[in-house]
């Protein structure tokens, strides 16, 4: 009977790890001391890792029932007001209450999911994380996600001034090296020449970017880390108070001479909620700094948006979104080419991103039980032309997928508060092409297929130590079409482990060590291209012995978070992180051969190869700084990549430091930024065609509302102010010295009803 009894005391001790007692409220206050409803209140436990989020009440207080004792990190989130962060000590046995005034302005965001699959906040991620909203995108009228993404550390989109071309890259990494995310659903198409990601900017509701070794967490590609995009939601949109609204937008850029004209509705009623949108863009030829003009560059998109959620009790979540994008231009067929590409045609992009989302939260705000499934589909195709001659092609990429996790949360005062999350999760790749009717062996018809099985604990000692260990298994398969000829299938299994250790030595302060493997397996274009035509821009000749890429990173940085630094109502923000990897089998496009073309004279023949040994190492910062209005940001990043058997320079970005400068006036109701890029030359890449000169871009920006009740609102503001001419610095060797966009005037009314 005492065996018994001490058995279970002991259980109980360990799933339970205080007492709960009373209530702490938070009372949310705007300057003028008049309540501030609807706002998110989040209360984070450092030591049981227990996450609360609750909303202000009429009153501007919300309520947290029966809260283990300790201490939390308090958060406060409302539209039109900036973010404010706190620390409390609630004993648990009593009511306790805490004022918040919070300050008009911009407000950031705090929690991150794509870094552990859960909701963590930003400032105890053991990672090196950057957090964009969509006010980001809306304040500078973005025509595309490079106009913002450009502005984080270690993060590029390059491949010339058309979006249609610009690649995403991180640490150096790109194109399939990394993982790209539309609400959760993996955007696989790579070919080098167009951009994975086709997402108007201002259907962007918030942008995550994990750079650093993110395999144990997603699998294959997770070697650069993952840029996760989440589109708008009604909540967002939605003002205080009101349960349905929309909006109307209209505005014109003049750098592609380019209007556009978007459509929002959106609503919540009961346990639903929606949003609909629609747009329509137009765009003339590119005008680069100096004056002169990229074309032809002339078409029109149309961006769509449907978002519904359903809440059928206060646990369980359903959301069903479904992202389109559709553009018809006349260019090159090679979106990073020159004026100097011959072969023009009418080209079409098409890509749909649908998902289906469910949820069961443990508590308010904090998810357990997850399951979802999504279809991403990429359809590129265009006309045939007679001089010169190029046939009609059609390139489609289709992305079957789904997942399932769980959270489990363990509390024992000897092993530390576990947060423990582990899945399964598959995608199937099916690939099709076409050219002149027949199928096109650049671009392979075939199939990948990967599944894995992952877990990652989050474990806290006290308040103080935190260790993250991670591992997944995958197992990766790739088979081609007969009609592509007789080519060998592939198959690998690769474990990812992962491991962080981080430290407190204060309560604002985080330092923290983090080790990875990560892999990437080649997709089926590097595989299997093949090609031997006299006429063609390049041949090609397949490698199916290409090996997947591998990687060894490590990773220290710290994160501080320091409120009323000078004054009482001022807060700092800063993270840092240096890295090094050491790579092998890197996969990249070498030249084997030439062949003479009629047209165009002697061209490349290109085979996918692995270089054998590969390193690079750098590091990033960014700083925060907010205090009456005033916002200021700085970061910066610096990158080396090597080929360690021949001491080659391969492919680095230059090193970037970008400054804003941001500023809420109180009346009239209007912000002003000012943003300066400063990016240094790349003079040690050792394919000499791609290395660029430095150079320095302003742009001015602002926002002007001039009612009160915010129902009319005007931007205006302008891109590289001074018209500097300058090429930003890219992957391929094609086309390498395309000048970007030159001076560009942007204008934007919208109109809220």
């Amino acid at each position: 009977m005492r065996l018994s009894l001490a058995c279970l005391s002991s259980l109980f001790a360990f799933m339970i790890p205080s007492l709960l007692g009373g209530t702490l409220q938070v009372c949310v206050m705007d300057p003028s001391g008049a309540a501030v409803p609807a706002s998110s209140v989040t209360a984070y436990a450092r030591t049981t890792l227990q996450r609360t989020v609750v909303s202000t009440d009429t009153t501007g207080c919300a309520r947290f029932e029966n809260l283990p004792q300790g201490h939390y990190d308090l958060t406060i989130e409302a539209n039109g007001f900036g973010t404010e962060r706190l620390d409390a000590t609630y004993e648990g046995d009593s009511d306790r209450t805490v004022d918040v005034q919070v300050r008009l302005g911009r407000t950031s965001q705090t929690t991150v999911v794509t870094a552990s699959r859960t909701n963590e906040e930003i400032d105890l991620v053991p990672a090196s994380v950057s957090l964009l909203d969509q006010e980001n995108f809306a304040s500078r009228q973005s025509p595309a996600l490079s106009d913002v993404l450009r502005q984080l550390p270690n993060v590029e989109m390059s491949g010339g001034p058309r979006p249609a071309g610009q690649i995403p890259a991180l640490r150096a990494y790109i194109g399939p090296e990394i993982i790209t995310l539309i609400d959760g659903a993996r955007i696989n198409f790579s070919n080098g020449l167009f951009s994975p990601l086709f997402v108007e900017p201002f259907l962007i509701g918030e942008a995550e970017v994990i750079r650093g070794t993110s395999s144990a967490t997603y699998g294959t590609g997770g070697m650069g880390g993952v840029l996760a995009l989440r589109t708008l939601r009604a909540s967002e949109e939605l003002e205080p108070g009101r349960n349905w609204g929309g909006q109307i937008t209209v505005g014109y850029d003049s750098g592609d001479s380019s209007q556009h004209y978007n459509g929002m509705f959106y609503g919540a009623f009961k346990d639903f909620d929606f949003l609909g949108s629609f747009g329509y863009r137009d765009f003339q030829a590119i005008r680069q700094g100096g004056g002169t003009e990229l074309k032809p560059s002339s078409g029109h998109n149309f961006p769509g948006l449907l978002n519904l959620g359903w809440h059928p009790t206060t646990k369980w979540r359903f959301r069903l979104s479904d992202e389109y994008y559709q553009e018809e231009s006349f260019r090159p067929n090679n979106p990073q080419a020159d004026a100097t590409f011959p072969f023009l045609q009418n080209n079409h992009i098409q890509q749909n991103v649908g998902t289906l989302h469910a949820s069961r939260d443990q508590t308010p705000g904090d998810q357990a039980l997850q399951f979802s499934l999504y279809r991403a589909s990429s359809k590129f195709w265009n006309e045939a032309i007679s001089n010169p001659s190029a046939a009609a092609t059609n390139t489609a990429l289709a992305t079957w997928g789904g997942s399932v996790q769980n959270t489990t949360r363990l509390h024992s005062n000897a092993a530390g508060n576990h947060l423990l999350t582990y899945g399964f999760d598959s995608y199937d790749d099916y690939q099709f092409a076409v050219s002149a009717g027949t199928p096109n062996p650049v671009v392979p018809n075939g199939h990948q297929t990967d599944y894995g099985l992952f877990a990652l604990d989050r474990i806290a000692f006290g308040e103080r130590w935190t260790l993250t260990p991670g591992l997944r298994w995958d197992h990766f398969g790739t088979s081609v079409d007969v009609n592509n000829g007789t080519q060998p299938s592939t198959s690998l299994n690769r474990v990812s482990p992962r491991v962080a250790l981080s430290f407190s030595p204060a309560s604002p302060v985080m330092i923290y060590a983090d080790f990875g493997q990560s892999f990437r397996a080649p997709v089926l274009s590097e595989l299997y291209e093949s090609l031997a035509l006299n006429t063609g821009f390049s041949n090609f000749v397949p490698n199916p012995g290409l090996q997947d890429e591998r990687s060894n990173q490590f990773e220290m940085g710290t994160a501080l978070r320091k409120n009323g630094l000078f004054t009482k109502r001022d807060s700092f923000r800063f993270r840092a992180a240096g890295f090094y990897s050491a790579d092998r089998n890197l996969i990249q496009s070498a030249i084997v051969g030439s062949f003479k073309n009629p047209f165009l004279g002697n061209r490349p023949i290109f085979q996918a190869q692995n270089v054998s040994r590969a390193e690079r190492w750098g590091g990033e910062f960014e700083a925060e700084y907010s205090s009456a209005g005033w916002f200021a940001r700085l970061s910066g990043s610096h990158i080396i990549s090597i080929d360690r058997n021949t001491g080659a320079g391969l492919y680095s970005p230059p090193n970037k430091l970008v400054g804003t400068v941001y500023y809420q006036f109180q009346s009239p109701n209007l912000s002003m930024h000012w943003t300066t890029t400063a990016v240094a030359a790349q003079d040690y890449d050792s394919v000499l065609v791609r290395r660029t000169g430095g150079y320095g871009v302003h742009d001015v920006f602002a926002s002007w509302y001039p009612t009160s009740v915010r129902r009319l609102r005007f931007d205006f503001g302008v891109a590289n102010l001074l018209d500097k001419r300058y090429v930003v610095y890219k992957q391929a060797s094609s086309f390498p010295n395309v000048p970007d966009i030159g001076r560009n005037v942007r204008i934007t009314a919208t109109f809220r009803f």
